[in-house]
């Protein structure tokens, strides 16, 4: 229901409060006295049907530029991708080698490989290509294969129950560091 409001003054001022106006200022523009306008603007300001226009009018100015505030993310998103492509392309591109004269060797050299490799892990990075990864080390229990850290587990349950097993292992741990 965004319909104006039938008394042309009142919608006048919403239309001024939505755009930020002050109450006051906006109530005296939109054709009243200014005696007394603060107090009359704040009056107004309180009728139910001129609160719900003020707020239907902010919700469709504050709409479009939410709108393009999005589009334009995009636009830089997609701008910055295109340019980033363009830098691997050229950074890739090989060209002649040259002797001092200008004559080419025969042998053919990449442009410029490091912009062309720091272009590609942005680009990766961006479309999720890479996932960080973390080497979680143990300690002594390191060195050991699949087998031994089973037959090491059998034996801590043989002891008499993980929780014993456990409690003796650390005590013998504890022990072997001093």
């Amino acid at each position: 229901m965004n319909t104006p409001l039938k008394n042309a003054k009142h919608e006048h001022f919403a239309q001024l409060v939505a755009k930020g106006e002050k109450a006051s200022r906006a109530y005296v523009t939109a054709g009243y006295s200014k005696a007394g306008a603060e107090q009359s603007a704040n009056r107004l300001l309180k009728n139910a049907d001129v609160c719900e226009r003020i707020a239907q009018l902010r919700a469709a100015i504050e709409q479009p530029s939410r709108e393009r505030a999005i589009e334009k993310a995009a636009v830089d998103k997609a701008w910055v991708l295109h340019n980033l492509t363009k830098i691997v392309q050229m950074g890739m591109a090989v060209e002649p080698v040259r002797d001092e004269e200008g004559n080419e060797l025969g042998e053919l050299k990449a442009a410029n490989l490091p912009a062309a490799n720091k272009a590609l892990e942005l680009v990766g990075k961006e479309l999720g290509m890479f996932i960080d990864r973390k080497e979680i080390r143990t300690g002594e229990l390191d060195g050991l294969g699949h087998d031994e850290l089973k037959q090491l587990r059998d034996a801590i349950n043989t002891l008499g129950g993980a929780g014993q097993a456990a409690g003796a292992f650390s005590a013998g741990e504890g022990r072997a560091t001093h």
